[in-house]
């Protein structure tokens, strides 16, 4: 087995999670810490899910939506929150922002703790956007992790959804419940 293989699945409350040899002991202790005590307390959560709630308020994102994505896409690990590790398509950050259309991971890293801030402020800024083209919640959970393209594809009908974002979307959902249309079919 290569260092950090795709080894397999990890499905915890209806959400997948893509197991990487290297990963697979940190994963399974993050899960079992956050069916046990929630997700908000693994690695890092403590300390940026205020920081989150903070930037969710000033750009009217219900609380604790963009900070159940943080949790979605890092696991609140330092590793991603500072940059050192990127996901297999290079994005970066807390928020797993791509560095082609986010100018916050464009800096040195390891990320600076302002770096973050920054990179969470984008991120909320980009969620409102979504929300205000879709106007629906899952919907602009959907654009965010599989591109507005793409889920204008699905809306127009020519394109389904990835399961990974289907996941996204109905895992983040369960965590934090909204009305959502989308999510309402998807159910």
């Amino acid at each position: 087995m290569t260092r950090n293989q795709k080894i397999g699945l990890i499905i915890l409350g209806g959400a997948v999670y893509v197991a990487y040899s290297s990963g697979l002991l940190q994963s399974g202790i993050e899960s079992v810490q956050a069916g046990l005590m929630g997700w908000q307390t693994v690695n890092e959560g403590p300390v940026w899910i205020p920081v989150i709630n903070e930037s969710e308020n000033a750009y009217g994102i219900p609380t604790n939506l963009l900070a159940r994505q943080a949790f979605q896409e890092s696991h609140f690990r330092s590793s991603i929150i500072n940059g050192t590790q990127a996901s297999p398509a290079g994005a970066l950050g807390i928020l797993q922002l791509e560095p082609q259309y986010f100018s916050t991971v464009k800096v040195p890293i390891p990320f600076t703790e302002s770096d973050v801030v920054n990179q969470i402020t984008q991120a909320a800024q980009e969620m409102q956007r979504l929300y205000g083209v879709y106007g629906d919640w899952g919907l602009a959970l959907a654009a965010y992790n599989d591109g507005e393209g793409n889920v204008n594809s699905y809306l127009n009908g020519s394109r389904q959804l990835p399961q990974e974002t289907i996941d996204y979307v109905t895992g983040i959902l369960a965590d934090v419940p909204l009305p959502s249309n989308f999510a309402t079919q998807l159910a």
